[in-house]
């Protein structure tokens, strides 16, 4: 099992009184000792993470500068203090208690600059990797927000995925190519790839099948294509030293060696959740509430959702995350944006270690050892950042 690490103390008070919060929140879990049976069966903890949060950064606010427009990530030093992407060449530095510290970077093709962030994260002394997935090439920013120094990423495109403790980082999923799947419909295969401190190589990690696509050809030449209703999409999350992967297709995650090498794979004893027509008639109706603007659209889409394969079952898996004690989080598929969603904790052994829910509407970014950290909307569906106390 990973070794536990303390959790990060801040220096400020407004930090110290964050701090405090947290332990009382995990010290009410302990006392309440609730439990709830695992995947197998089993009885295993469950963790709940609060519904109010701790700490919000943007939504509503009097100061147009502390607004926030299409977070891209976000990820939480050691030290207490907030870094968020925001829009696509922007890290805003914020200190323990959510005020704005510093900002750094721009649109641009220079040192400091970028022209779109596909992620970030934390080093080992709390730098911060920032890929520019259009420019291919990683940035290392210090503790303090300041431009370091930049690397070649080959291949461009794709997203950080996260670093290892060597400093080395893996970017993916990058399609390799488009094959046929018999009908009308397309898959892709994927491929992750961990890219050494220095940059200007890369190993492949791992290839996962990728997504699938129903394309529609018109006799007169054209085509329309959509994705399948509930598809499967690969997620991973790294370690210190560990890679894990899943098409999400089935409850199946595979371990990884940074050198690519496939040392385990982790099965979870689950039943796949059937797909309803009331399922079916609710994805009908999203899809055509944001297509309203385009009755032409709109008429595509109808002409591809009635010829395109229903599926059967939904996803097993919708997220992976590698938290601060190096334990992975397991989301089941979430059948639905705005409902709280369900998460198994595993050791890298794949032993189920707990259960958790995250609460509605909440998407995560980040876990600590008391934390989670993530984004989520407000009543006037502008973007925040939240941070929430995790019970255990």
């Amino acid at each position: 099992m990973p070794t536990r690490r303390r959790a990060p103390l801040a220096g400020l008070a407004a930090a110290c009184l964050l701090a405090a919060r947290l332990l009382a929140a995990c010290l009410l879990a302990a006392c309440a000792g609730e439990r709830r049976d695992g995947p197998g069966g089993s009885d295993v903890p469950a963790w709940t993470v609060d519904p109010a949060p701790l700490l919000t950064i943007g939504g509503e606010t009097d100061d147009p500068a502390s607004a926030l427009e299409r977070v891209g990530d976000v990820l939480r030093l050691r030290d207490g203090r907030i870094v968020v992407v925001n829009g696509s060449a922007e890290l805003r530095f914020h200190t323990a208690d959510g005020r704005l510290a510093v900002t750094q970077g721009r649109q641009g093709r220079g040192p400091g600059e970028y022209r779109g962030i596909y992620g970030i994260a934390r080093l080992p002394g709390d730098s911060v990797a920032v890929f520019d997935g259009l420019a291919g090439r990683l940035s290392i920013v210090d503790p303090q927000g300041r431009f370091a120094r930049a690397v070649r990423i080959p291949p461009p495109g794709a997203r950080l995925v996260g670093a290892l403790a060597d400093g080395s980082v893996v970017v993916g999923p990058r399609a390799r190519q488009w094959v046929p799947a018999g009908g009308e419909t397309e898959t892709s295969e994927f491929l992750y790839y961990r890219v050494p401190s220095g940059g200007d190589s890369a190993v492949t990690l791992a290839a996962v099948p990728g997504s699938r696509h129903f394309v529609v050809r018109f006799p007169d030449g054209g085509q329309g294509q959509r994705d399948l209703p509930f598809a499967a999409a690969p997620s991973a999350a790294v370690g210190d030293s560990l890679f894990f992967v899943t098409a999400g297709a089935d409850y199946v995650i595979h371990v990884h060696t940074p050198d690519g090498r496939r040392v385990r794979t982790i099965t979870l004893p689950r039943s796949p959740v059937p797909v309803t027509d009331a399922d079916l008639a609710r994805y009908r109706a999203d899809r055509l509430a944001e297509l309203a603007s385009s009755p032409r659209e709109q008429r595509l889409f109808e002409t591809i959702f009635a010829r395109m394969p229903k599926p059967e079952h939904f996803p097993a898996i919708g997220d992976l995350i590698v938290d601060d004690d190096g334990w992975l989080w397991v989301q089941d598929y979430p059948r639905t944006s705005d409902g709280p969603q369900s998460w198994t904790v595993l050791d890298a052994t794949g032993a189920v270690l707990a259960t958790a829910t995250t609460p509605p509407g909440l998407h995560v970014r980040r876990i600590g050892r008391d934390y989670v950290l993530g984004v989520a909307r407000d009543t006037l569906d502008l973007e925040r950042v939240v941070l929430h106390a995790l019970r255990r």
